[in-house]
């Protein structure tokens, strides 16, 4: 070899070596190998799951390629006429601007997630400002974005997807209502009878007419063609209670918000004895008062003492019980002693014919809450001049006295009974005229002053005392 080329030679040798050292154990980028390797793109039919839409828009045509050297090749891809920003979603799009399909994080990271779900610039969804919240599905309550968990299905059945009748159970999956195991029954709707889980059948409305909606209400109840429930749009208030809610007490009104027929409002130991507290509230349709009462000491103690209508510890014959004998023999079920200790009628069920708009006599009607006749007549009428209130017809079609309150009698004294001496309405007291009776009528531990209230319907046991009897029982 000549010499003059000898040592460039040997040079780059050296320094051939020298450069292994750094780079010789280092793996070497293969473009062609079918594997996606460090600066690569892509390599051969690897495009990293990448198509045109992610380089010319949403809805582009044509091919995404890679190159010889790895590299991206869009020259095959065509823009699409872009949609994106048009505020609504077209094909292609997963979301437009605010219409987000109804999504949310939780469709993303889960029930109880929190921050925000975002829409690209290229209409597709960014969950990157989500974030998943510590599981709470599982923990057999219901928490915040779950419809159930385990056995707490928020009272549904299958009954409210699958309609009246259904069969089968509502399950709670990943804290969702599933109800696939449901199914629908066969329709008995419109067949002439009250079948199992129908409120109502055509013209036999179970029991409820508008009277049951609220006092003095006249229309027309009709049954829901699915029969799942009544349909009280024809029901009216009567005229003489439009005005109520005007924070004023008109004519035949027992209160109207904060006001009051006789200036007093009592307290629920007033009303039902030491023992029972809680709130009194005028009802919405004036006509009466919402007493959310606790049960006094007396009752349940299986004697009906002067401040009770019933004992619910007591025992009662079916002269007292059915609500035939109150209310008429075509009335079906039984009156109960509630925990106020007065009678409840809620489980009384009027005949169906009582609501049709028909006073039909012959079947022991008196009236019919179905015409507009609720309001038979002024109380005045019958107990005389100062009475106040109304004569109505319940939800029973009978003549109910019970909205009339005595005017000119209460206060003179003595225990009158109404005008014509009917025994419609009779006065429990008046005034100092407590007809014998005192707060140790109550029982033993009771001590004060009994009162009679205002209207002299009842007593006032505003400052009768129970002492608890003390413990003599010797400590062992």
């Amino acid at each position: 070899m000549n010499k003059k080329y000898l040592f460039p030679a040997l040079l780059s040798f050296i320094m051939a070596i020298s450069g292994c050292q750094d780079k010789c154990g280092e793996q070497i980028s293969i473009c062609g190998n079918s594997i996606v390797e460090e600066g690569e793109e892509c390599d051969l039919e690897d495009l990293q799951g990448k198509s045109c839409t992610d380089f010319t828009g949403v809805g582009s045509k044509g091919s995404l390629k890679c190159t010889n050297e790895c590299r991206f090749d869009v020259s095959g891809c065509q823009s699409a006429t872009s949609t994106c920003g048009n505020g609504q979603i077209d094909e292609g799009e997963e979301c437009d601007t605010d219409d987000l399909q109804g999504k949310s994080c939780t469709d993303f990271t889960g029930i109880g997630s929190k921050g925000s779900l975002k829409c690209t610039n290229e209409c597709r969804f960014d969950d990157s400002d989500c974030q998943s919240a510590p599981s709470t599905c599982g923990n057999g309550q219901i928490d915040e974005g779950e419809e159930c968990d385990l056995e707490d299905l928020q009272g549904k059945s299958c009954v409210d997807f699958k309609g009246v009748g259904a069969t089968g159970s509502l399950k709670c999956s990943a804290c969702k209502l599933d109800a696939s195991d449901c199914q629908s029954a066969p329709s008995t709707y419109g067949n002439g009878q009250i079948d199992e889980g129908e409120a109502c059948d055509g013209s036999l409305l179970g029991g409820v007419n508008c009277s049951k909606v609220g006092f003095g209400y006249t229309g027309i109840v009709k049954c829901l063609d699915d029969c799942s429930g009544h349909d009280t749009s024809d029901c009216k208030a009567p005229p003489i209670l439009q005005n109520c809610g005007n924070g004023i007490l008109d004519d035949d009104e027992y209160c109207d918000g904060d006001q009051i027929r006789g200036g007093i409002w009592y307290s629920c130991k007033a009303y039902f004895g030491p023992g029972s507290e809680g709130k009194i509230s005028c009802k919405k349709n004036c006509t009466g008062l919402n007493m959310d009462c606790s049960t006094p000491y007396t009752c349940g103690n299986g004697t009906q003492q002067i401040n009770e209508r019933c004992d619910i510890n007591k025992e009662y014959g079916d002269d007292r019980l059915t609500c035939a004998a109150t209310y008429g023999d075509d009335v079906e079920g039984n009156r109960s002693c509630n925990s106020l200790c007065r009678w409840s009628s809620s489980e009384c069920l009027p005949p169906d014919h009582c609501g049709n708009g028909i006073i039909e006599p012959e079947l022991g009607e008196q009236c019919d809450p179905g015409l507009n006749q609720a309001i038979v007549k002024t109380c005045e009428e019958v107990y005389g001049e100062g009475s106040w209130g109304n004569v109505t017809c319940n939800a029973f079609c009978r003549i109910s006295y019970i909205g009339c309150f005595p005017g000119g009698s209460c206060g003179n004294g003595s225990l009158d009974n109404g005008l014509d001496g009917k025994p419609n309405f009779s006065e429990v007291c008046d005034g100092d005229n407590l007809n014998k009776k005192k707060c140790s009528t109550l029982g033993k531990g009771y001590s004060g002053t009994l009162k009679c209230l205002n209207n002299c319907s009842g007593f006032d046991f505003t400052d009768c005392i129970y002492t608890p009897p003390e413990d003599t029982a010797s400590d062992e």
